[in-house]
């Protein structure tokens, strides 16, 4: 499940729990679209309870096949909580686009 808790000009923060399906990332990627061509560059804000991955491999692949284009939408990306996995993961992001500022919070 992912659900948007605040929107603000380029500011979107949002919480994950469970696991992502299709329908969520689909929704996901279009706000990101949308705010990213109001307002340009944005700062996301995600908060990771009980985050388990992906449901499916249809779900994967709208992840794998959307992401790389999400990293020049943003400017940065902070991370509160979520699996030791997933928390190494967008760290390991922020060495790969320096020019995303990542922050990562237990």
């Amino acid at each position: 499940m992912l659900r948007f808790t605040h929107k603000a000009e380029n500011i979107l923060r949002y919480e994950v729990r469970d696991q992502l399906s299709a329908a969520d990332l689909r929704a996901y990627y279009a706000e990101i679209d949308a705010s990213y061509r109001q307002h340009g560059k944005l700062e996301l804000f995600v908060t990771a309870t009980d985050f388990r991955g992906y449901a499916g491999l249809g779900a994967l692949f709208l992840f794998v096949r959307h992401e790389p284009g999400l990293l020049w939408k943003v400017r940065s990306y902070s991370l509160q909580g979520g699996p030791f996995w997933f928390r190494k993961l967008v760290l390991l992001l922020g060495h790969l686009v320096p020019w995303i500022g990542v922050k990562v919070r237990d």
